[in-house]
């Protein structure tokens, strides 16, 4: 994974907990597979359970930081995935879905039409609630997006920050801030991807994110910059000498020769 790269190469020693839905991730130092459920579901149908999903994640979450892990972050790997992303910020959002349906992997228009009218019938099937947010996510949501939301109750109940990636780690985001409002106060949004939507979602948010590098690979590659600021501006904030520290004259002034046009 790109991110695993990234990681180490900025930290050193990282520790990245993978839940996989379907086959088991292959073996790497370093990171934890954590096996659910082995099945895909349809959001324009009924009986979606992905209302679990998001407890075996604040397990890990909270496994990891007794285990002194004081910054998270949060993305996904998938497929087909922004898909119920658009659908759950629709209905938390109240965004058409024609705004918020992008091109993912790199869709046609005609394919990108079809997906809109997949979100349109997902919440005509669906009928979410606002005042359900669990509701909402057990019906559009799909594993990896609720165990997002999962992390993200968990460090902001552990009052770790977590560090958001792109479109489809936001909709995991908003779910859980739709659940305890206190959520977003442990958020930081990375990135600014550019799947279509994702700026009128932030704005909704009302967040501001750290970057905008038309980046939308995923795999929390945009998480993995961002936790990269974040653990630089803690280490100035903690770090950096003040004028007296190091020595420096608060009245001193700076003088400069210019030199005439004869010397």
């Amino acid at each position: 994974l790109a991110m695993i790269a990234y990681l180490r190469q900025a930290f050193g020693q990282v520790t990245v907990s993978c839940l996989i839905s379907g086959h088991r991730l292959y073996a790497r130092p370093g990171v934890i597979s954590a096996h659910i459920f082995g099945h895909a579901v349809d959001i324009a149908g009924l009986g979606n359970t992905s209302i679990t999903g998001h407890q075996q994640p604040g397990g890990l979450t909270e496994e990891a930081v007794r285990d002194g892990v004081h910054l998270l972050g949060v993305g996904e790997m998938g497929i087909g995935n922004s898909t119920a992303a658009a659908a759950l910020l629709a209905a938390f959002s109240g965004i058409a879905p024609e705004e918020l349906a992008g091109s993912g992997t790199g869709i046609d228009e005609i394919t990108r039409r079809r997906k809109v009218e997949t979100v349109h019938r997902a919440l005509a099937c669906n009928r979410p609630d606002p005042a359900d947010p669990l509701g909402i996510l057990a019906s559009l949501g799909g594993y990896e997006i609720a165990g997002i939301t999962g992390v993200c109750l968990a460090g902001a109940a552990r009052r770790v920050p977590v560090v958001v990636d792109g479109f489809i780690a936001t909709a995991g985001a908003w779910a859980a801030c739709a659940l305890h409002p206190m959520v977003k106060d442990y958020l930081i949004f990375a990135h600014l991807s550019a799947e279509q939507g994702h700026r009128r979602v932030l704005e909704a948010l009302q967040v501001k994110p750290l970057l905008d590098l038309g980046m939308r690979l995923g795999e929390g590659t945009g998480a993995a910059l961002g936790m990269g600021l974040v653990e630089s501006a803690v280490r100035l904030l903690n770090e950096m000498a003040t004028f007296t520290e190091a020595g420096v004259a608060e009245d001193c002034s700076f003088r400069f020769f210019i030199p005439d046009s004869d010397s």
